[in-house]
């Protein structure tokens, strides 16, 4: 008798336990923070200090069982606007399931920047590029796919570059960085974390930071502790945040949606948009 009592409490907590997981689980992926970073020992131009990018990558709120999950999104896209950016960068997945491109893009077409809003893709959307490519076109932002563009403030500019998907691309940084000099001061989108480690040492020298996402930060981790699943070569070494290796600085955001199977779930990877104060 005692035994089974002690079965029966055993199994009660497990299913308490998880049942519990889950509830947090699905709460956490609406709870998106605003992770502020400043850039103010960079060597940002004059004519740029004070002001502001936001960064947000790996949207991916449609599910099959969810459609496009616009009331997310808005969210998101409510919280970048309020932040008043001066400039908008996008990291790639926006979406997992191409039936929800327009939809989906006609609420991120609401993202306002006055010096511009660039963006690469990533290895979630590359069956529907072209697609991609035109819903960039009609809301007016720049596609940064293996190019570069340089914002003009004053006498001064900074560029903003950016290359194709690691995976299905094929990434080019030295078309990102163009005419870029080494004393310019550039960031570069890289929508997964692995290719920062491609990079030589004549191109590091011209990229100033890295913008990356894919890993979600692990997406569903334990308690916070490590991630048991990260897609990445290098285990959890570019698994978030802002690293700095052998002078070389790259931010891994956790990204924003990401489903498992039918479902949005995060666990201790708590979703966010990155604000950069120059």
């Amino acid at each position: 008798m005692k035994f089974i009592r002690n079965t029966f409490v055993f199994l009660l907590v497990i299913i308490v336990s998880g049942a519990l997981m889950a509830v947090w689980s699905f709460y956490e992926y609406t709870q998106v923070k605003v992770t502020r970073v400043s850039l103010a020992d960079f060597a940002v131009p004059e004519s740029f200090r004070g002001k502001k990018i936001v960064f947000a990558a790996d949207f991916q709120y449609d599910t099959l069982t969810n459609g496009s999950n616009t009331e997310m999104l808005q969210k998101v896209v409510d919280m970048m606007n309020a932040e008043q950016p001066d400039i908008i960068l996008l990291g790639g997945d926006y979406i997992n399931y191409a039936q929800y491109i327009d939809e989906t893009f006609a609420i991120l077409g609401q993202l306002r920047a006055p010096l511009g809003i660039y963006a690469v893709t990533g290895n979630h959307d590359q069956a529907r590029l072209e697609r991609l490519y035109a819903a960039f076109d009609e809301y007016n932002i720049q596609n940064v796919d293996n190019a570069g563009f340089w914002i003009n403030q004053g006498d001064d500019r900074i560029r903003i570059g950016g290359v194709e998907d690691w995976y299905f691309g094929a990434p080019d940084a030295d078309l990102a960085i163009g005419d870029a000099a080494p004393n310019d001061f550039m960031i570069m989108l890289a929508h997964n974390p692995d290719y920062f480690e491609e990079l030589t040492v004549e191109q590091h020298q011209h990229i100033d930071l890295t913008l990356a996402g894919h890993l979600h930060a692990g997406q569903v981790t334990a308690f916070g502790l490590f991630a048991p699943i990260i897609p990445s070569s290098y285990g959890d070494k570019y698994l978030y945040g802002m690293k700095n290796y052998d002078g070389n600085n790259i931010y891994i955001t956790s990204g924003l949606g990401g489903n498992v199977g039918p479902m949005q779930v995060r666990f201790f990877a708590q979703p966010e948009i990155v604000v950069f104060d120059l």
